[in-house]
């Protein structure tokens, strides 16, 4: 036996799987690694259903397909009849050997009901010959769903068909960055209407010609460029991985969490007031803070401050002026503030006055302290 697994030898039974699944869980591990630690992890893991619910299938031309459906077959017996399944589905392959694969998972009665997770990223259609097989069932118990490749609608013909989807809250679409979108917001909602109406959390491209404004059911949402004015009325969170825009308090009224990276600035002088906003992650480019002098949050309770890494903008950053120049507002409310970026120790002390009401603080760099400094975190609980 392996000396390093000595230690945990001896814990019970439940407590070693607890540990097998927390770390394949986590992507520290995987499940076909722990049946080989050594024998009665082996037999633990074997036991664990639960362990062997995620499925990955990758069949692309260069792939071994033997290979890989003797690793589904085995995968799919290991999880039993039961538990929920998370698929992620990357192909660019046959016809043929398509359909064998959605006959393993019938086979193996693990038709779409029991698919909780799909990610599909296919390169190819559908194959006719199962596309009435009612053997592969609805997705009835479908939680997430992310669609990508460029056949985004692989799957769509028994989307379409389920009739209800009891427990489907997240759908993202994956295009990579392209130009062009795979599919718009208008395409799924014309094909995927139940899909659309049931989600609560959309992540998408806005280049995807999003509606001026989204169906009310849609509450949480992920953009990664964000170009020109929307009426966000229902959204409780919003997340813009690159904003071109200022985005008007109106056009945002129930937001209460916004995770954003600003390229733009308001009119000088001129502050934006967001009543609603609880929670703040502001992501920045070489500590450039300026949206701090002009983003006005007067129930703001959680600032985060996250380190972007966007050479493309480095010129727009350059070009500000000295932290020391600015005019920073103050945040009455916030209690909670975490600095994730490495940031000089005279910026940390100029940012610490602007929160009076602080009390717990995370900084993920080492700072030296100075006087001043630990005289300000004096009052800080954590």
């Amino acid at each position: 036996m392996d000396a390093q697994v000595l230690p945990i030898h001896r814990l019970p039974t439940e407590l070693l799987r607890s540990i097998l699944l927390f770390s394949v869980g986590k992507g520290n591990a995987s499940c076909w690694k722990c049946g080989h630690i050594d024998s009665r992890l082996r037999g633990i893991a074997l036991a664990t259903p639960h362990l062997w619910t995620e499925i990955i299938i990758n069949q692309y031309p260069t792939s071994n397909f033997s290979s890989l459906t003797e690793k589904l077959r085995v995968q799919l017996h290991r999880c039993g009849p039961v538990v929920p399944l998370s698929i992620y589905w990357n192909t660019c392959t046959t016809v043929s050997y398509l359909s064998q694969l959605l006959l393993l998972f019938i086979e193996n009665g693990a038709s779409f009901d029991r698919w909780r997770f799909l990610m599909a990223n296919a390169c190819d259609f559908f194959p006719d010959s199962m596309l009435e097989d009612k053997r592969l069932g609805e997705f009835t118990g479908l939680e997430e769903l992310i669609l990508g490749g460029v056949c985004p609608k692989f799957f769509f013909h028994h989307l379409k068909k389920t009739r209800a989807f009891k427990r489907l809250e997240r759908l993202q679409v994956d295009d990579d960055g392209v130009e062009i979108p795979f599919i718009t917001f208008d395409e799924l909602a014309t094909d995927l209407p139940k899909v659309m109406s049931t989600i609560k959390e959309l992540s998408m491209d806005s280049k995807a010609n999003l509606p001026l404004v989204l169906p009310q059911n849609i509450v949480i949402l992920s953009l990664r460029v964000l170009n020109s004015s929307y009426h966000f009325h229902y959204l409780t969170k919003l997340s813009i991985q690159h904003c071109a825009i200022l985005l008007s308090p109106p056009d945002i009224p129930l937001v209460t969490h916004l995770d954003v990276y600003f390229e733009t600035l308001p009119p000088e002088n001129l502050v934006l007031e967001y009543p609603s906003l609880t929670s703040l992650v502001l992501r920045t480019v070489i500590n450039d803070l300026r949206p701090l002098t002009w983003l006005a949050a007067p129930n703001l309770a959680l600032l985060e401050i996250k380190y972007q890494n966007r050479t493309s903008c480095l010129d727009f950053h350059r070009d500000g002026p000295p932290f020391t120049k600015l005019k920073f507002l103050t945040y009455p409310s916030v209690s909670e503030v975490r600095f994730n970026s490495s940031m000089p120790p005279d910026l940390v002390q100029t940012l610490l006055p602007l929160f009076p009401a602080m009390q717990t603080f995370a900084i993920q760099h080492v700072v030296t302290l100075s006087d001043k400094m630990i005289a300000l975190l004096g009052r800080v609980r954590q």
